[in-house]
């Protein structure tokens, strides 16, 4: 009994102890801190292979053509696993928006078909990977997470009779309301939770309305969907995610879409819960590539940035430097240019004497409430261009 005791009393000091390091992990570096710290692992760096077996490789290829050809595609999808998808009405999968690409029908939340004029070359879903998932099981009243508070106002949301234009503004109300509310109620100090979360890297384990298995199981069938879809020579497919991140201050947009090279990921996205700095994230993708895993970051409605996506400064405010060049360059060499939320080639007060610079403007920041406008300088691409910033770009619909 007395050795019980001595246990548990010792058990109740080194979670203590961790617990408190985990509250001063950001403002201290004395050695037993750093001592503490070689018991992490960052859970965002298993790298996994999400290969499936299939057919088409065994389908014949075309012959190459010595012309340069172009291939038209969709590189910003998002489906039932995104969290304001969901909100809105998307029930949609991986796979069922794989087909749209090939060209399948498919249904909008409002009940109609939609079905492209002429099949895709290449695709890629990129659910948000903030909360990947998490919203669908919310609304699910069959799972556990469910039966908390906080997700009762989604349930059944997506239910036939609830997929009504009626139910638009209570969507909207629960986008941008309710939603943040419930994603940052955290445990509580002394959950053992909060340790795990530490000595994992992963965050996203000390909130109370995050499910690991649940998202872990989200971003592998986007995953897999993805590799099962992928049909060389036809059809090209790219296991992807976005990176949903702002400015602290005033809410400027700075998404990114992160595109993997082959049929091998980390076992789940790098989120803005890991770090709403997007050098984080090139530091995430030069460790993946690293470990024999390559990707690509595309930004996305710099319109709605706020001055932000090409200021000529860091995220923190300090001088550009070479090497932030570089790390930039090597990890987002593309960038969106137009998409149904605006248009960030340029604006008229950046480009007076052009007559298309008005050309499908949006000005304002993405999801603000009210509307908020978007400093047009450091917001459009053709100013990044004139700034020194080499960047390839494409187009997009935003689709599903």
């Amino acid at each position: 009994m007395k050795l019980l005791k001595k246990l548990l009393i010792a058990f109740v000091l080194i979670y203590v102890i961790t617990l408190g390091l985990v509250y001063v992990d950001v403002y201290d570096s004395r050695p037993i801190v750093n001592l503490f710290k070689n018991f992490q692992t960052d859970s965002s760096l298993k790298i996994v292979d999400f290969s499936v077996e299939n057919n088409n490789d065994e389908r014949p290829k075309p012959a190459p053509n010595k012309d340069r050809n172009p291939y038209y595609g969709d590189l910003h999808v998002h489906t039932k696993y995104s969290f304001d998808a969901y909100v809105f009405g998307v029930t949609a999968s991986p796979d069922d928006a794989y087909k749209y690409a090939k060209g399948e029908g498919i249904k909008h939340p409002l009940g109609y078909e939609m079905k492209l004029r002429e099949p895709l070359d290449f695709y890629s879903v990129t659910d948000h990977g903030f909360y990947m998932g998490m919203i669908q099981a919310y609304a699910d009243t069959s799972t556990e997470i469910s039966q908390n508070d906080f997700a009762e106002p989604f349930h059944n949301i997506n239910r036939l009779e609830n997929l009504t234009v009626e139910s638009a503004g209570q969507r909207s109300n629960i986008f941008s309301s309710v939603l943040g509310a419930t994603i940052i109620q955290p445990y509580p100090d002394w959950h053992p939770k909060l340790l795990m979360a530490y000595l994992t890297r992963n965050t996203q384990l000390a909130l109370k309305s995050f499910d690991y298995d649940i998202h872990k199981s989200a971003w592998a069938d986007i995953a897999r969907s993805a590799n099962e879809h992928n049909d060389p020579g036809h059809f090209t497919t790219f296991i992807g995610y976005e990176f949903t991140t702002s400015t602290d201050i005033e809410g400027g947009n700075l998404h990114r879409n992160v595109i993997f090279n082959s049929s091998e990921a980390s076992i789940r996205p790098w989120t803005r819960i890991d770090s709403t700095n997007p050098e984080d994230l090139w530091t995430w993708q030069d460790r993946l590539r690293e470990k024999g895993v390559d990707t690509i970051a595309m930004p996305h409605n710099s319109n709605g940035s706020n001055g932000q996506m090409f200021e000529m400064e860091t995220f923190k405010g300090n001088a550009i430097s070479k090497e932030y060049a570089d790390k930039r360059m090597r990890n987002e060499p593309i960038v969106e240019i137009t998409q149904v939320k605006g248009t960030s080639e340029t604006h008229p007060l950046l480009s007076p004497d052009d007559e298309w610079a008005d050309f499908e403007i949006m000005d304002v920041r993405v999801g603000s409430r009210p509307p908020t406008y978007s400093k047009a300088s450091g917001s459009y691409v053709r100013e990044a261009y004139l700034s020194g910033l080499t960047l390839d770009f494409y187009k997009t619909r935003q689709s599903i």
